[in-house]
């Protein structure tokens, strides 16, 4: 946890429940907030290809409608993308020559 907590993808925080000690808890920075999209989709895969037959073991639910939750990739004009053929690689603006030997 402390390489997490280094990392700035968790901060730590006390709590004490009543008679008892203070205690520290984990909650996720911004940052780390910006890798659920990650860890979501490997969640949906291990469910698909490592999940226990009866179903997963946890649910993400829509906490307006109770829907599932699922990842979905969509292009910057809403264009859902269903398939790796309708994806191209091209350089970007960060992109360096790579040198010839």
């Amino acid at each position: 946890m402390d390489e997490l907590v280094e990392a700035r993808l968790l901060e730590r925080f006390p709590y004490q429940e009543a008679g008892r000690r203070t205690r520290f808890g984990y909650r996720l920075t911004p940052r780390g907030t910006e890798l659920y999209p990650i860890l979501l989709s490997l969640k949906e895969w291990s469910d698909r290809h490592r999940g226990d037959p009866a179903g997963p073991a946890t649910r993400h639910r829509h906490a307006d409608c109770g829907a599932d939750v699922h990842l979905t990739l969509v292009c910057e004009r809403g264009h859902p993308v269903t398939g790796l053929a309708e994806v191209e690689l091209i350089h970007g603006p960060g992109a360096r020559p790579v040198p010839r030997p």
